[in-house]
């Protein structure tokens, strides 16, 4: 992805947040993890989406009820 894009995306996120009740700001759009984890031939493609997010600014919101992602932890 081109640095213009990702700078408009971080701006963006930067710009819509939700605040928490403690006062923690988080951007109003997260990353989920459902059904990740489920198919070993797309891990890498996987993690460099989590990665790409968190970059950007996400955060990570897991969904444990899939559990086999705590198997392999993201690099």
């Amino acid at each position: 992805m081109e640095e213009k894009k990702r700078a408009e995306i971080k701006n963006a996120l930067a710009k819509h947040v939700v605040t928490l009740p403690d006062g923690t700001s988080l951007p109003s759009l997260g990353q989920g993890t459902w059904y990740m984890g489920e198919n070993p031939q797309v891990r890498d493609k996987e993690i460099k989406a989590l990665q790409l997010g968190l970059e950007l600014g996400m955060k990570l919101s897991p969904t444990i009820t899939n559990r086999s992602c705590l198997d392999h932890p993201f690099e």
